[in-house]
């Protein structure tokens, strides 16, 4: 099942996602209990992202993910929260 993409996104939502991010991502990081790579349920956790979703673009190349063995879990670099991180950012201070 593919993601909603011609939903428009209003500023309360972009205000949603960006305090969602941004406050786990400040606790992580506040708490030094991050890692290098996350799994796909742990990346859908910490941005709010639907996990199929998140699944949807690790197979699409959105999030850039490795999956190394048949059957296994995608591995997400911690870097790739922190750009969505930023991303949010940018898109609530610049519509």
């Amino acid at each position: 099942m593919e993601p909603a993409t011609n939903i428009p996104l209003t500023q309360e939502d972009l205000n949603i996602f960006y305090t969602k991010i941004t406050s786990k991502f400040d606790s992580l990081i506040r708490e030094k209990h991050y890692r290098e790579f996350y799994t796909a349920r742990e990346f859908s956790n910490l941005t709010g992202i639907k996990y199929q979703t998140v699944i949807y673009y690790c197979n699409n190349g959105k999030i850039k993910a490795r999956h190394p063995d048949i059957g296994g879990s995608w591995i997400i670099p911690r870097t790739e929260i922190e750009r969505f991180h930023q991303e949010a950012e940018d898109n609530l201070w610049n519509p």
